[in-house]
């Protein structure tokens, strides 16, 4: 539990942390640290690692806490998606109308997403944006493009949790940290074993420790994912005797029922044609899939053939030239007839 944390340490942690602000205060000529509106640099962020990263990807609701001064930012899809000159101003109308619909009163920007990639694509812009609103907001359809989109500077803030603030006392900023590590014990896949260390600082100043865990990461039993539910089956009320099986992967799939029906109870031929039109494109797909297979074995085969004669190449040319054989010619021996000396009397 979050009793491994002592109090004391806590309080004595975020003193050091007042001295330490209060002296970066002091270099810039600062009397007081809680004469100016500094807070973001007296806000107090917590800082845990965790021993085993969890596995399961479930997405988890959270309450995000507003007030009615808070300015909120809510990044949406297109209506036309092909168009890609098309005003922005109809998504924008659209959504505020859905939201309207909802009960929704609060006045809340909407950006389109061809504004976002158009008006939105320098560093600056996008820095200006993340500091112009207070909470962002993202449809569940488009929100793998935004970490591409919006970048490092939307994200970066999400690495620590805000517990406290440096002008509170230090009772209230201790009880806010104890808070939250008791959230952590409760709400953390593996528990509080699961914490290998926790820190807490401000935005300019080192990391103070509070906690420090010497287990070992093999004694963590992190929950094991929810497996996906079976296959969906149920029957097609638009016509009669039709059922209808939705799989894991989201494919719909058309099929009769149990029993053997007529083609007039199954009703004007839908069935049938519906049933015609599934197996083309199931053929389709098959032999898209064929075309593919065959392409990519003779792409296979041409690099592989291409790699070989390319070494028989390579092997060539470093191979030496053939040398001639010297072919010694045999030189016959003339021999000379020896000179007859006269002898002399």
């Amino acid at each position: 539990m979050a009793a491994h944390v002592d109090v004391k340490r806590v309080v004595e942690s975020i003193k050091a942390l007042r001295t330490v602000e209060r002296k970066h205060l002091t270099k810039k000529s600062v009397k007081n640290i809680l004469d100016e509106d500094t807070t973001l640099e007296h806000d107090v962020y917590l800082q845990f690692t965790l021993k085993k990263i969890p596995y399961n990807k479930s997405t988890e609701w959270i309450k995000i806490l507003t007030t009615d001064k808070s300015e909120i930012c809510l990044f949406t899809g297109d209506l036309d998606k092909k168009d890609r000159r098309a005003d922005s101003e109809l998504t924008v109308d659209h959504y505020k109308e859905l939201l309207a619909d909802a009960g929704v009163t609060r006045n809340i920007e909407i950006i389109p997403l061809r504004q976002l990639r158009t008006e939105y694509t320098p560093y600056e812009s996008k820095r200006n944006l993340c500091a112009g609103y207070d909470v962002f907001l993202g449809d569940s359809k488009i929100l793998p493009l935004l970490h591409r989109l919006l970048g490092k500077t939307f994200f970066a803030k999400n690495n620590t949790v805000k517990v406290c603030n440096l002008a509170m006392s230090d009772a209230d900023a201790a009880e806010n940290v104890m808070a939250a590590c008791e959230a952590l014990a409760c709400r953390l896949p593996g528990g509080w074993p699961n914490v290998l260390s926790l820190h807490i600082k401000t935005q300019k100043s080192p990391s103070v420790p509070l906690y420090m865990s010497f287990g070992s990461r093999n004694e963590i039993r992190l929950p094991k994912p929810r497996e996906p539910d079976d296959d969906v089956e149920g029957d097609l009320t638009t016509i009669p005797g039709a059922r209808v099986t939705v799989k894991r992967s989201g494919q719909v799939t058309l099929h009769k029922g149990a029993k053997d029906l007529t083609d007039e109870t199954l009703g004007d031929r839908r069935l049938r044609r519906l049933l015609e039109i599934q197996e083309k494109s199931a053929e389709e797909t098959t032999r898209k899939f064929d075309k593919k297979a065959r392409c990519r074995k003779l792409l296979i085969q041409s690099t592989l053939r291409n790699k070989k004669s390319r070494k028989n190449r390579l092997r060539a040319s470093k191979l030496p030239a053939p040398q001639k054989k010297k072919t010694t010619k045999t030189k016959k021996r003339v021999t000379k007839p020896k000179k007859k000396v006269a002898k002399q009397k």
